[in-house]
């Protein structure tokens, strides 16, 4: 089965009747037929109609002038008229193997939410992404959509994942290096102030092609009671890259830091990690949240 992607209608539309996909020519599926030659045969794809409520993209439909209601009692019209063939729709298309994607702007959003909740559509997919910003324009959602279609795409050509020996915290643990394993360590055991000679080791193997991941120390931190300092984090990051050549640096992999206890401040460093991704490789920690679907 292919993974879901739903995305919204448009006011942009042909006259008469079309295919769904064919339909709509606004911006986001100008986007999508950019990206993909037949968007249907990469993700099974839905769309969130003002009027039709969610329908498959191959779905026959006449072109219409309707908006999505913004008023909370339209919008639970709209549900109670729209919710039954909803929830049906997608679960033809569900499955415990399938990823679904939801890129909606927040109209639609809270017309989305309203017929299926977070638990509901935990308890159909493998996986679940919901793009959700405060601003939501036309850009952030492209973006979105962008990427998803980049990971989806790229899936096929991914080769064998990495195996990091992590933890590695003395020099005589650098016996795995010369047994060929990529490695790992922690700014907790290693940095540019504390067992220096360890770091200079592990860094040494990305000259000669080795990959070699290092933690930011958040959990042992946690465990330890402290808190996580991000600024020396990051400063540690620039430092450790600053002092490879820009081949060596692709074969880092650094672990993003976050906050367990708060999205919001997470969303803070989003800047700074994209800094980060730009010399290096960034390896996304994903921790257990009630708001997992949401976009981070």
């Amino acid at each position: 089965m292919k993974n879901v992607l739903i995305i919204p209608c448009c006011a942009r539309q042909l006259l008469g009747s079309h295919r769904a996909i064919d339909l709509y020519i606004g911006s986001m599926f100008k986007l999508l037929k950019s990206k993909l030659t037949k968007p249907e045969d990469t993700f099974e794809l839905l769309i969130l109609s003002a009027k039709y409520g969610l329908i498959s993209s191959t779905d026959v439909l006449r072109d219409y002038d309707v908006q999505m209601p913004l008023k909370s009692d339209q919008v639970d019209s709209y549900c109670d008229t729209h919710m039954r063939n909803a929830r049906k729709l997608l679960n033809s298309v569900s499955s415990k193997n399938v990823i679904l994607s939801v890129v909606l702007p927040n109209d639609y959003l809270f017309a989305f939410d309203r017929m299926f909740s977070v638990k509901y559509l935990k308890s159909k997919f493998k996986s679940c992404y919901v793009s959700r910003t405060s601003l939501c324009t036309d850009e952030q959602l492209r973006g979105c959509l962008s990427r998803i279609i980049k990971a989806e795409t790229s899936q096929a050509t991914m080769g064998e994942p990495t195996l990091f020996r992590s933890g590695v915290a003395n020099i005589s643990e650098l016996g795995f290096v010369a047994a060929g394993c990529s490695v790992g360590s922690s700014l907790c055991h290693t940095n540019t102030e504390k067992m220096t000679h360890l770091l200079v080791e592990l860094l040494r193997t990305t000259k000669h092609g080795g990959r070699f991941f290092l933690d930011n120390g958040l959990i042992t931190l946690l465990n330890h009671g402290k808190k996580i300092n991000y600024n020396w984090v990051f400063e540690q990051y620039h430092s450790i890259i600053a002092s490879l050549t820009i081949k060596a640096a692709k074969n880092l992999y650094l672990v993003v830091p976050d906050d367990v206890a708060s999205n919001d401040n997470a969303l803070q460093i989003r800047d700074d990690i994209l800094a980060l991704n730009k010399f290096s490789e960034l390896i996304l920690p994903i921790h257990r949240s009630d708001n997992i679907v949401g976009e981070q």
